[in-house]
């Protein structure tokens, strides 16, 4: 009965490294760490923006 729990839990890790590989390899396949880098750079430009709007309104 210990042998069979060592196992699946041998089974489990290895189960589980493959998965994160794989999906690592997957997000640079399609892009999505880039796509999700690039959001967060938009994101926080937006956020800046009410901090400039009152500037860019004085000079219309």
């Amino acid at each position: 009965m210990e042998d069979f729990v060592k196992v699946a839990i041998i089974c489990l890790l290895v189960l589980l490294g493959v998965f994160l590989l794989f999906r690592e390899i997957l997000c640079w396949y399609w892009k999505i760490n880039q796509a999700i880098e690039l959001l967060e750079r938009i994101d926080h430009k937006l956020d800046r923006l009410p901090d400039k709007l009152p500037a860019i309104q004085e000079e219309v």
